[in-house]
């Protein structure tokens, strides 16, 4: 009996020691992939893509305002400076409540956490290939080999451009190891391996990664119960729905965000028409030949790749690098002679995944007109998981191949020979594609700053005219000759949501899912007449009173505009790469905090269009309300508001404190958007809060001095962590009751 016992003590001491070699392994792997990140300096990512590259203009200004929070102890529940106004936490991107994201924003600075993320969690991945690929009981050699390359796969790879896109794609192994798991035995354990692992992409977040997921996970279980021998099927089905559920309820701080985000945003529809629906990135079956290539159809870098008419590269490659390639053609060859289990399950995957990723080119087009699948854009992103679903199809091919070999010593040999080889070809991948910047030459103050008066509540705003003509730029010259030009030109213009970094306000907001009624007011701002050759615009009769109604101070084009409301205060010339900056101010621009004596029903939006297309001369003496009895009390033409003032004593993020002081009865308005929570209260007693030009919130104003505040309550998040509270807390009693009743039946 103590024979024993050594025995079993001394295996796991072994099976610990393995595992942190492979672990040991993995990482020292990583850092030398990633040492151009860290070595001899920190450096940053600024690829460019489309709009000046999402790492530039949005993910990595995503993570100075989140680790800015975080060093805080606060919360990003609403940013007054993206847009006017955005619930950047529910729109969950930005993964705020993650323990990655937490750990590293707390004791780092923002540019060493956001490289930090990409390392742990590309080690995450690796973890979570590992252990689906030792689930279908495969060897060692074959997890460590498809481990490393897993999260360094091409696609990804380029994906660092977005890169919180890629984050939930690297626990999809923990989900689906933990069906597998369940199939073989439904024990409490493997029950909270797969709940853990749903609730942490939950959190992660990205929707439409965890819903494509979803539908993986469901093909999965279908397959299971069709193949594997479960001797209670509807016991099965039920853990793992359950699993789901208890996941996404103990993440209810992050759903119920979401949900009400949703109601609110243009996910829904878009001119009525369903997001994915729109079909503007599709895949086809030729898209099949970036198997051989990454490059097949032509390089971003040399503008060899033609953009139009099919998907972005960054999101249609199926290129797995040339030796996993070999492997998996030896698995499509072999395919009869491979005895390992679940094999047929990667194929059929596959074929669906891929059969979704085509888009309006799929004979099944129509399921994305489905609830849910109608939510999200880019059906090609479906892609992300296809080639996931190839790599662990080329480990069949690898098991295949080591097993040639009879001598240990000779296998382990040509396990690192492969290894070493694969290595070299994502390091050098790596390499060519991204651009890299020293970290302490990111986001150097733009010329523009320092002639803009940034004393009160500035805002700005950058033409849509200035992102076309780069994005033209782009796709003509590519961005190997001038690597930085993309990044200089965002920067300089303050393009997408710069502003964060350089904590200012902004009209401009560059994030996927827009609010329903921003999406709109867009399409009426941007709606401009622009000479590319001569790089002249000018903005519309509908543009004009927008930007005044939103308070808007300054323009920063790199474009001249002949607009008589617009004064050029300043020109500047960038001589490393040859572009004008003019910042032009606004004079018919209303202040971030107005009143009005006068206003205007709207009831539709045909009402809100003619208003704004207006030239009359007082067409903004009037505020635009959706309230009929709010109407019936301002409109008196005789009340002058001149003399009406106010004093800001506090303007953050979540709440606006102010002094006013009026001769007469009024709607003071808040130029920020208006968003459920939002509370107004005058003398600290709570008023109604109405809608005000089209976007902005405002409120009915008595008479005389008082205090007035506007404040952001987030319900929706403190109704999800009840939520999330109340799960738990069942989740505990269930489980801690069913271990109860399981030691009874064993005793």
């Amino acid at each position: 009996m103590k024979g024993a016992k050594a025995a079993s003590f001394f295996m796991t001491i072994k099976n610990n020691y393995t595992r942190l070699l492979i672990t040991a392994v993995l990482i020292i792997l990583d850092i030398y992939i990633f040492s151009s990140l860290f070595f001899p300096k920190l450096k940053s990512i600024v690829t460019p893509e489309f709009y000046g590259g999402d790492t530039t203009v949005v993910y990595m200004p995503y993570k100075y305002y989140s680790c800015d929070k975080v060093k805080e102890l606060s919360q990003p529940f609403w940013s007054k400076n993206m847009g006017s106004g955005y619930p950047l936490y529910s729109e969950g991107e930005i993964g705020f409540f993650n323990p990655v994201n937490l750990l590293t924003c707390f004791l780092f600075d923002y540019k060493t956490a956001f490289n930090l993320q990409i390392v742990i969690y590309t080690l995450i991945g690796q973890i979570g290939m590992y252990l689906l690929i030792r689930q279908l009981k495969l060897s060692r050699l074959t997890a460590i080999f498809i481990a490393f390359v897993f999260p360094f796969l091409p696609i990804y790879v380029m994906n660092y451009m977005q890169i919180l896109l890629v984050y939930p794609l690297f626990i999809i192994p923990f989900i689906l190891a933990g069906v597998f798991k369940l199939s073989e035995k439904l024990s409490i354990g493997n029950f909270l391996f797969l709940f853990v692992a749903v609730f942490f992409q939950f959190i992660v977040s990205h929707y439409q990664i965890f819903f494509m997921t979803f539908v993986l996970t469901l093909v999965l279980i279908i397959y299971l119960l069709l193949k594997q021998k479960i001797k209670n099927k509807k016991k099965f089905i039920l853990v793992c729905l359950l699993s789901y559920l208890a996941g996404v309820t103990a993440a209810g701080f992050q759903l119920i965000p979401m949900l009400e985000f949703f109601i609110q945003s243009n996910r829904s529809m878009v001119n009525n028409t369903p997001m994915a629906v729109l079909f503007d990135q599709n895949l086809n079956f030729a898209n099949l030949a970036t198997l051989l290539s990454p490059y097949f159809f032509g390089r971003p870098q040399t503008a060899s790749y033609q953009f139009s008419g099919q998907a972005h590269p960054w999101e249609a490659t199926f290129f797995i690098y040339y030796l996993p390639l070999v492997f998996l053609i030896l698995a499509f060859f072999k395919f009869k002679n491979i005895t390992k289990k679940h094999l047929v399950f990667f194929v059929l995957g596959f074929l669906i995944i891929l059969l979704l990723s085509l888009g309006r080119n799929s004979p099944f087009y129509l399921v994305h007109y489905l609830p849910f699948f109608s939510a999200f854009r880019f059906p090609s992103r479906y892609v992300l998981i296809s080639v996931m679903l190839l790599l662990i199809i080329a480990g069949y091919g690898f098991e295949k191949a080591i097993g040639y070999f009879k001598n240990s010593y000779v296998r382990y040999a040509f396990f690192l020979v492969m290894l070493l080889i694969t290595a070299l070809e994502i390091n050098n991948f790596f390499r060519s594609f991204h651009v890299l910047i020293d970290a302490d030459k990111l986001y150097l103050p733009p010329m523009v700053l320092k002639q803009m008066n940034l004393s009160g509540q500035t805002k700005y705003i950058t033409p849509q005219s200035d992102v076309s003509w780069m994005d033209r730029q782009y796709i003509e010259k590519g961005y190997s000759k001038q690597p930085y030009f993309y990044y200089n030109f965002a920067n300089e213009l303050l393009l997408g949501n710069t502003n964060l970094v350089y904590k200012i306000e902004s009209l401009n907001n560059k994030a996927g899912p827009q609010l329903k009624r921003m999406s709109y007011y867009y399409s009426y701002l941007f709606n401009e007449e622009s000479d590319w050759k001569n790089k002249t615009a000018s903005f519309s009769a509908q543009a004009k009173n927008l930007l005044a109604y939103s308070g808007t101070d300054y323009v920063v084009s790199s474009f001249q505009y002949k607009n008589d409301f617009l004064e050029l205060k300043k020109k500047f010339h960038n001589r490393e790469y040859n572009f004008d900056i003019n910042l032009y101010k606004n004079k018919l621009s209303k202040s971030a905090v107005q009143f009005f004596s006068q206003a205007k029903l709207i009831e539709t939006l045909e009402d809100f269009e003619k208003h704004i297309s207006s030239a009359d001369e007082g067409v903004l003496d009037f505020a635009l309300v959706e309230d009929r009895l709010l109407v019936n009390k301002l409109n008196n033409k005789d009340v002058s508001i001149k003399d009406n003032k106010f004093k800001i004593i506090k303007n953050t993020d979540d709440r606006l404190l102010l002094v006013t002081v009026t001769a007469n009865d009024s709607l003071l308005v808040s130029a920020n958007n208006y968003y459920p929570g939002w509370h107004a209260y005058i003398d600290g007693r709570e008023q109604p809060l109405s809608i005000v030009n089209f976007i902005n919130k405002g409120v009915f104003l008595p008479a005389g001095m008082h205090t007035v505040e506007f404040r952001y309550i987030a319900y929706s998040f403190y109704i999800g962590l009840i939520i999330s509270v109340v799960s738990l807390i069942l989740l505990t009693a269930i489980l801690f009751r069913l271990s109860r009743a399981s030691v009874k039946r064993s005793s």
